[in-house]
């Protein structure tokens, strides 16, 4: 995986951002149920289902079950896949007579739920989230209110009116002193009372509910911290949010379901997200998981196909994963965990066990975890307390007993859990999802599964822009510097210790002669950058390549790791060459074009003449934008090779000779970067200037051995390579700033280019530009490297490869 997946943890942002009560986590589940075509259904209405639906249903607003029946469902054969999570956490919660007042402040009455780390609770700005209960034309309302504005606080009392013992540790009477306080007296515009309550917290929760004070009947209002979630740590690799426990569970579970919808629909399983209510006070209600609701509903789904007598059967054959948060371990206090079972923070999903069953884990659904997170490249780690210290216990345990399903409980790794504002790691938000989708993917006949042996596996995204491919390293490659380093540094790293990597994607049998790869690396600089990512080419690591860019920055948007804003997503990519600003133009879940700002193009050397080999003389211009480039115009005029696929080995063997000899006349060296300091590849230009071709290394050269004369051309326009032609143009006096420059490759597609500004790069006049190009994503592979396979590295045969 990689360092900062911050799609995962940006989407989630939003989600938590947007809770503060058990009401409002079933609201943003619902959101994202609906937005993926799920049919709500009633509970107290027929329901009328069909193979291949999507649906869910509600249990008083606080619980939410959501399901999917494949077109293949057979109740007497197909197995259930149940992912269960909860929506509820520690807070405070308003008493039903909430009027206080204490020395000119008013205060609201409060009850603890749950059990809270309640001193991180003092000092903080509080919300409140809930629903109001109102008459309205004769008929009993609901609405669902939230203050996210600090509106309370509970202040702490100075050190110097603390005894020694009160300074030694933090005590307090939670009747006394657990009492937000809400505004001074003086500044209400009521001092009244209504049933209890003051009139002026009436009034707020009458305006958020668009009703009177006098037509409220009842409330449920739950306290929340009113600071929004975010990213902290030198790289922000930690996020601190309220209620992480347990949404980012539930959060993983309904977007996994949501994500994989369409799949699962054409399958043969039932597949379920459910969230229960109540699990930090017991579960033992209506809407909790000790509660009979889910068996309720199974028996109702299998009704709706004349299946209720095939209700334990399917069960049998079933699995429930019980995800909630966990306890990673304190860098401060590493005595308290257990030696041999400390789950780090951000290093995988951790399996709960405890053998007085206060999780349900045991050896079979262990061992079911282990396939599912090796099929999907999700590292584990094991969890159980330290003997004499007591364990939590979830929503598992009760489930797996009411229900007799084999259930495995997993948790989320976080710090400072049922604290006001919980501490977790990025990185596990994705892995966690990845997970949860992979188990419903995975579990179609949960006892036929086998347990992979330990192959390396490399997960990959494969796409092409106006033809040329790329191969997206997502997983399965571990990045060796971390953060703090430039991709440039990283870039060096896989060039002089682990070129076996990008001989593996790109040779035989796993890749082919025009193949090239991007791998997904962290940034230097999150705060400046998305990801970032190394390009790999047959003959070379490049600083930056336009095509390669365009389908990274694609496969971005089209697989959820950027979040896709419609009509437009902006975000930065970090290459060996530098930050890269891109635009993508969006509609639903498809980029439909790229524009990347390209770093600084200049010229160096304009028409020059050499001597090439077995050519002759040849004037050659040379460009930086991004690598050095040869660039030779008039090749169908001047040299007899018209730009056209026919003529494909006449245009290699032209090329690589005239690089090769501007390489040995032509020196160059980045002003910036003096380790950039050798030609790359050349552009081949036509007469009529709108079309050329780039011709690439794909081995070694020898101007002993006419054998490895050649090369290959890049079927697309080459972004880089557009780049470095309108620097040109534009030194020559032929293309202005603003002016937009159209590119053609030699399949016929093109590139749209457009000169931005002007800048200097050491001594010499640069442009910076931008390309616009459009990507396609051709398949998702799992590359597979068995231990034993004589070729980990893949191979070459000269039939088709350079010698």
């Amino acid at each position: 995986m990689f360092a900062f997946p911050t799609a995962a943890a940006s989407a989630f942002k939003e989600f938590v951002d947007e809770t503060g009560s058990p009401y409002h986590s079933v609201l943003e589940c619902e959101k994202l149920l609906k937005k993926a075509g799920f049919e709500r259904l009633r509970e107290r209405e027929t329901w009328h289902l069909k193979k291949g639906g999507k649906y869910f249903t509600i249990r008083d607003g606080s619980e939410i079950f959501s399901f999917i029946v494949g077109e293949n469902f057979d109740p007497n054969t197909s197995s259930m896949v149940i992912i269960g999570t909860h929506t509820d956490s520690p807070c405070l919660r308003l008493r039903p007579n909430s009027a206080k007042e204490s020395e000119g402040m008013l205060e609201l009455g409060v009850t603890p739920y749950g059990g809270g780390l309640w001193h991180t609770w003092f000092d903080r700005g509080l919300g409140m989230a809930g629903k109001v209960v109102f008459a309205s034309e004769g008929k009993i309302r609901e609405k669902l209110v939230r203050v996210p504005r600090p509106v309370a606080i509970m202040p702490n009392l100075c050190r110097h009116l603390q005894s020694n013992e009160e300074r030694a540790a933090f005590k307090f009477n939670p009747e006394q002193h657990l009492i937000p306080v809400f505004c001074s007296k003086k500044y209400a515009t009521s001092e009244e009372r209504a049933r209890g309550n003051h009139r002026v917290f009436l009034q707020l929760l009458a305006d958020e509910a668009g009703c009177r004070v006098e037509d409220i009947l009842d409330f449920d209002i739950c306290m929340m911290d009113a600071t929004k979630a975010s990213f902290v740590g030198l790289y922000e690799e930690f996020l601190a949010s309220a209620r992480l426990d347990n949404l980012v569970s539930t959060f993983s579970a309904f977007s996994a379901i949501t994500t994989e919808a369409d799949e699962l629909a054409k399958g043969s399983q039932l597949s379920v997200a459910v969230a229960f209510n109540h699990e930090e006070v017991g579960s033992r209600s209506a809407t909790g998981a000790n509660s009979k609701s889910v068996q309720t509903w199974i028996e109702r789904v299998l009704a709706g196909f004349s299946a209720e007598q095939d209700y334990s059967e399917l069960v049998a054959r079933s699995i429930l994963v019980s995800a909630d948060g966990e306890h990673a371990v304190h860098p401060n206090y590493p005595e308290r965990h257990q030696a041999e079972h400390k789950t780090a923070l951000g290093k995988g999903v951790a399996i709960k066990i405890n053998p007085n069953q206060l999780y349900a884990t045991n050896a079979a659904t262990t061992a079911i975890t282990r396939v599912v997170a090796e099929k999907s490249n999700v590292p584990l780690q094991e969890f159980t307390v330290k003997n004499g210290t007591s364990s939590g216990s979830t929503i598992g345990p009760m489930l797996s007993a009411n229900l007799g399903i084999r259930t495995v409980d997993l948790g989320i790794t976080q710090w400072a859990m049922h604290s006001i504002s919980i501490m977790g790691k990025p990185v596990v938000y994705f892995y966690s999802e990845y997970y949860m989708l992979s188990t419903y993917q995975s579990l179609n006949c949960l006892d036929s599964i086998t347990m992979p042996l330990p192959f390396r596996r490399i997960e990959c995204v494969d796409a092409h822009c106006g033809g040329e491919p790329a191969r997206i390293v997502l997983s399965g490659v571990r990045d060796p510097l971390g953060p703090g380093k430039s991709v440039y540094e990283k870039m060096e790293y896989f060039r002089s210790t682990r070129d076996d990597l990008r001989q593996l994607l790109l040779r035989e049998p796993r890749g082919y002669p025009c193949q090239n790869a991007d791998l997904i690396v962290s940034p230097q600089d999150p705060k400046k950058a998305s990801f970032g990512y190394i390009i790999m080419e047959q003959g070379e690591y490049p600083p930056m390549s336009g095509h390669n860019t365009i389908c990274t920055a694609t496969v971005l948007l089209e697989t959820g790791l950027v979040p896709m804003e419609v009509p437009t997503t902006k975000f930065t990519l970090e290459a060996p060459a530098g930050l890269i600003e891109i635009e993508g133009r969006c509609s639903e879940r498809k980029a439909e074009s790229i524009t990347l700002t390209n770093v600084p193009a200049f010229v160096v050397y304009d028409n020059e003449e050499i001597e090439v080999p077995s050519i002759g003389p040849v004037l050659v211009s040379v460009v930086y934008s991004g690598m050095w480039y040869a660039v030779v115009d008039d090749v169908d005029t001047k040299h007899g090779i018209p730009i056209e696929p026919e003529n494909g080995k006449r245009l290699c063997t032209f090329g690589e000779c005239v690089k090769q000899a501007a390489r040995q006349k032509l020196p160059v060296v980045h002003p910036e970067n003096p380790e950039i300091n050798s030609i790359s590849i050349i552009v081949l230009r036509s007469s009529t200037r709108g079309k050329a071709t780039v011709v690439m290394p794909n081995g070694d050269f020898s101007w002993d051995d006419p054998d490895t004369w050649t090369g290959m051309l890049d079927r697309s326009p080459c972004g880089t390579g557009t780049s470095a032609v309108m620097a040109l143009e534009q030194a020559r006096g032929r293309l202005r700033i603003g002016e937009k420059f159209a590119h053609r490759g030699i399949l016929g597609t093109s590139y749209e280019g457009l000169i931005l500004q002007s800048t200097t790069v050491g001594p010499f006049p640069a442009v910076i530009t931008s390309i616009t190009g459009q990507a396609w994503i051709t398949g998702y592979s799992t590359l597979v490297v068995d231990p034993s396979d004589p070729f980990p590295a893949g191979f070459t045969v000269a039939d088709i490869w350079s010698p």
